[in-house]
């Protein structure tokens, strides 16, 4: 299964689908995401979150680096290289998908 499959299965989750109170991802949200992969390296994982986002992953050479799609305006990035401290920033998505 190729990312942006795994990432279009997550419309297939119903609400509840990891635990209590957990939320699929919205049908912007798949959007965005599918947008995002569009636009930058392939990630080695995508996951969906209790939260109702999609988390892109890569990794390279000891470096870890993850973004989070929501229904937010802006992506939650983070950045960790080994025997640093995590780096936390957002950019604003520049995605805009149809409601």
């Amino acid at each position: 299964m190729t990312n942006i499959e795994r990432i279009q299965s997550f419309a297939e989750l119903k609400p509840n689908w990891y635990c209590e109170g957990a939320t699929p991802p919205s049908r912007q949200v798949i959007a965005r995401a599918i947008v995002m992969m569009d636009r930058c390296e392939p990630p080695c994982r995508v996951a969906a979150f209790p939260s109702g986002s999609i988390l892109l992953e890569w990794r390279n050479m000891g470096t870890y680096k993850e973004a989070e799609i929501s229904d937010s305006p802006v992506i939650e990035w983070m950045e960790r290289h080994p025997g640093k401290p995590a780096k936390h920033w957002q950019t604003p998505s520049g995605i805009e998908v149809a409601q």
